[in-house]
């Protein structure tokens, strides 16, 4: 390799400077001519420095070290190797050493990095030593670079920290010298002290658990003589901990062993966890055998065949078919066929892993007698730790006698359905459209979809003294008893009222009634208005029993018109509650041409919501309504049941619009209106005067 260097020679000669007067000069060139080759080879870099820092000579290797030629690195301060935030301190390092010089390591105690011509570092050993020339003192820095070494210990390192979270140790033994390396981790696993492991076998033995000793000599003498590989599992003498044995044994060609080497790993969690996991296993097979609803453990793994693994023995009676049959045909293959289509669509989707549960599916199964039995389907799906599905675990209930069990109710409900829709038609009062001075339009709505019929009604009649009865009323519960209590119920109101008794002494007189005959054992719970108009006045006095308030709308063109004004709720519990309560009374003020809505709580009532921000939303949309619809009583009507008629509803409802018209006929007192045919049309429009006993008659509430 060609340089621009001085020569060797002139090199050191220039470093250590040589006088030109001394006899010596000549033994000096020899010197340089020996030395220079001899530094030149040496691995390390080897720099000489004067006091000031200067590096007066470098060798060869500084290139390898540094990435400098020699020829770069002379004249230069000392400190173009050193990182830069340790410059400022390494002046008074150089001079400390000069004031003590002597052979020694550089900050034997400090990690010491070197820099690079390209800016690199490097970790390195520094060793100094003085060495005094003719023209002064100087320094010899040997400079290593120790990186391969900082590499090895690293991973040295790494593989004791591997090996102590493997909870791994390892030996080998030369059986030619003798000689042997055993782990710290094998020391500790058990519990030898230094020097102690290299008696031998002996040793070891004396630390293995008895009942494992026969298997393990066993082992050890089969691969002294077949050499290769050998496998054991052993427990400590307390039985505390479990190790696995992996060793390897080479021979020579007559079959002596040359040299063994291996690992000890410590396994007791996974020992521990693969007895739990058995027991864990074992448990659920006994549950799955004996459980009286049949189950089934499904393989959907991908790129498996969607069949049985396991069935129980419940499976097998309820399909009245064996085990082996069940688990070689295809499910589908004992579902009816037409529910074969919604089953597939459900386990096609616990196979994808785009549903991971199926909640009591009742399909029919094909058993061998020909009857079809009814079944619920359930499975849930499990899947390995990555989310893949793997198997479905499925649970079959025979269903059949509930499913009979259910017809038979859904028969007994239709039935009293039947019979509860025609008691509401023959003992809802016949609402008339007019008494008196008072048009009116009725309303009602069964709970459910319309099939369940309940203890809602409505009333308007004429009292003595020209005066109006109005009452809304509601009986808990639904079906035949509901129905038949309202009918009694009713007939009392109306009783009590005609008999001269204000709103209050009906309710008061109500309750009692009541609390003292076999009324109680048919009313649980019943709340009710009783008003009555003066048409003379328009006052109204009034009383509730824990029922809602009345609406009063004025009519359109009216003062106030679009607001909706609730009357309030005055008189005091809910019928059959209090036991000789006081029922209170209030007035109100009717003027001509305003509509009192009375209702039901069903229209306002809807599982979750809040009942007061409904009786709100219910002014508002009061408030909203077009005033043709406003100004007439059937339209109103209409507009205050329509949302309700669109979903299904948990209680029935029950809706009465009254518009006062004082230039009507005063009404005279008739407390039960002649009755005309059954039925007749929603839009035949019959006025009721209850002057003329030949009037015709009334009409029934409009049922949606």
């Amino acid at each position: 390799m060609m340089r621009n260097d001085p020569s060797p020679p002139e090199q050191l000669t220039d470093a250590i400077g040589t006088p030109a007067a001394s006899p010596q000069a000549g033994l000096g060139e020899v010197l340089n001519s020996v030395l220079t080759p001899v530094l030149d080879s040496v691995l390390d870099a080897v720099l000489l420095l004067d006091v000031d820092g200067s590096i007066t000579f470098a060798n060869s290797s500084v290139e390898r070290v540094f990435g400098y030629l020699p020829s770069e690195l002379v004249g230069r301060s000392v400190d173009v190797l050193v990182p830069a935030e340790h410059r400022a301190a390494h002046e008074g390092h150089r001079n400390g050493y000069l004031g003590d010089p002597a052979p020694r390591p550089m900050g034997p105690e400090l990690s010491l990095e070197g820099v690079r011509q390209d800016g690199s570092r490097f970790p390195a050993q520094i060793s100094l030593a003085p060495l005094t020339t003719p023209e002064g003192r100087r320094v010899t820095a040997v400079v290593r670079d120790v990186t391969a070494v900082h590499e090895l210990a690293d991973s040295r390192r790494h593989l004791a920290m591997s090996h102590d979270v493997a909870r791994l140790a390892s030996w080998e033994h030369d059986d030619v010298t003798g000689k042997g390396y055993w782990s710290p981790a094998f020391h500790r696993m058990f519990g030898f002290t230094p020097g102690e492991v290299d008696r031998g076998l002996e040793a070891i033995r004396q630390r293995v658990h008895a009942d494992d000793l026969p298997a393990l000599d066993a082992e050890y003498r089969r691969v002294l003589g077949e050499g290769g590989r050998t496998f054991a599992v052993i427990r400590t003498a307390d039985a505390a901990r479990t190790y696995a044995v992996r060793g390897s044994v080479e021979l020579d060609g007559r079959g002596r062993v040359v040299r063994s080497i291996g690992t000890v790993q410590d396994i007791t969690d996974v020992t521990q966890l693969q007895r739990a996991l058995d027991s864990a296993t074992s448990r659920f097979r006994a549950t799955f055998d004996r459980s009286p609803i049949g189950m089934a453990l499904i393989d959907v793994r991908p790129g498996h065949p969607v069949r049985r693994l396991m069935v129980n023995q419940a499976l097998v009676d309820l399909l009245d078919l064996p085990a082996e049959r069940l688990l070689a045909e295809p499910l589908p293959d004992r579902i009816h066929p037409d529910d074969r289509a919604a089953f597939q669509r459900q386990l096609d989707a616990l196979a994808c892993g785009t549903s991971d549960t199926v909640q009591a599916l009742e399909v029919r199964i094909l058993c061998p007698h020909g009857r079809p039995a009814w079944a619920a389907f359930s499975a849930t799906l499990v899947r390995d730790a990555t989310g893949v599905p793997e198997y479905v675990v499925a649970h079959v209930q025979d269903i059949t006698d509930r499913r009979k069990a259910e017809k038979v109710m859904r028969d007994v409900a239709a039935r009293d359905a039947r019979i509860a829709s025609v008691l509401q038609d023959d003992l809802v009062p016949l609402v008339s459209q007019r008494v008196g001075p008072i048009l009116v339009a009725s309303r009602y709505l069964p709970a459910g979809n319309g099939e369940l019929v309940g203890g809602d009604w409505t009333d308007v009649f004429a009292l003595p003294g020209g005066r109006i009865g109005i009452v809304v009323g509601d009986v808990a519960g639904h079906g035949v008893q509901a129905a038949a209590t309202m009918s009694r119920l009713r007939v009392v109101v109306r009783m009590l009222a005609t008999s001269g008794l204000d709103p209050a002494g009906v309710l008061r007189r109500i309750n009692d009634a009541v609390h003292e005959t076999d009324l109680t054992a048919d009313i649980d719970l019943a709340t009710l208005v009783h008003a009555q108009l003066d048409p003379a006045t328009g006052v109204l006095r009034y009383s509730s029993a824990g029922h809602l308030p009345m609406i009063i709308l004025p009519a359109p063109g009216q003062r106030g018109a679009g607001i909706a004004v609730p009357v309030p709720s005055v008189g005091g519990p809910p019928i059959g509650v209090v036991p000789g309560f006081a029922y209170l009374e209030d007035a109100a003020e009717l003027a001509p041409g305003n509509r009192l809505i009375c209702y039901t709580d069903g229209l306002i009532e809807r599982p979750g919501d809040d009942l007061d921000e409904s009786f709100l939303l219910l002014l508002h949309r009061l408030g909203e309504l077009a005033p043709d619809v406003a100004a007439d009583v059937e339209k109103l009507a209409d507009a205050v049941l329509s949302p309700s008629r669109h979903h299904a509803r948990r209680d029935d409802i029950a809706v009465m619009v009254l518009s006062f018209e004082p230039t009507l006929p005063r009404p005279t007192a008739d407390p039960e209106p002649a009755r005309g045919p059954r039925r007749r049309p929603v839009d035949q429009e019959r006025w009721i005067d209850l002057d003329s006993r030949d009037a015709g008659a009334p009409r029934r509430p409009g049922r949606a």
